[in-house]
């Protein structure tokens, strides 16, 4: 069986005129960490709304613990393309999303550590 598509948001968005970028790497993260991020600096000096697509791969039922697969819809060859390229089971994988959160949060602890205290106006600011 190929992969059932129900609806092409990517579609639907860029018939309103809406830029699309489409990322069908949904297992890369790195990757989809820059695109984001290089959409939302666009959208953030001034650009229009944007739509980012990330292909994914559900493992079990959209209702239930169980797995869909042999009804029909989905092949067991597509479930393992997607669990052999995902960063949180594949070892290699692991490991540099391991690194890459480590050293995300050892940026932070230090912005934080050479940061200087709030103020008490700063801590209420944007309150309602």
């Amino acid at each position: 069986t190929s992969d059932v598509h129900s609806f092409d948001i990517h579609s639907h968005a860029a018939s309103y005129g809406l830029p699309v970028t489409r990322i069908k790497e949904g297992w890369d993260v790195e990757k989809i960490y820059k695109v984001t991020g290089n959409e939302i600096a666009k959208m953030r000096d001034g650009g229009c709304p944007r739509l980012v697509e990330i292909n994914t791969f559900r493992y079990k039922q959209h209702v239930g613990a169980s797995s869909d697969i042999g009804i029909g819809d989905r092949s067991q060859e597509a479930l393992m393309k997607w669990k052999n390229k995902d960063p949180l089971i594949e070892p290699e994988g692991t490991a540099l999303l391991k690194a890459a959160i480590n050293k995300e949060l050892a940026e932070a602890i230090e912005y934080s550590e050479i940061s200087q205290f709030p103020t008490k106006d700063d801590l209420l600011a944007d309150v309602y």
